[in-house]
């Protein structure tokens, strides 16, 4: 089987109102045909609260989610990278 690329990026957004983000995450979401495979909200040391979350989305609106999900806020962070996968070997029997 040929290798694939998977993308992922490590974004830190600041926002102000965590409701409105997510309101506006799950319409990004909706709109590249992604999903939301984990989501959790953490209390800062600060009272502020942060939301974590993994997401899967095709390749090919990868760019335009990315893109979406940094102008709801203040970037404080971001890392992007690609890999190439290839598929496992079956074990023998």
């Amino acid at each position: 089987e040929p290798a694939r690329v998977a993308a992922s990026a490590n974004l830190s957004v600041e926002i102000d109102v965590l409701a409105s983000g997510n309101d506006v995450l799950e319409k990004l979401l909706s709109q590249a045909g992604a999903r939301m495979l984990n989501g959790r909200t953490e209390q800062r040391g600060d009272g502020g609260l942060v939301g974590r979350y993994e997401l899967q989305v095709p390749m090919s609106r990868f760019d335009q989610l990315i893109a979406g999900i940094v102008t709801f806020g203040r970037v404080d962070q971001r890392q992007v990278s690609d890999r190439q996968y290839r598929a496992a070997p079956h074990p023998s029997v």
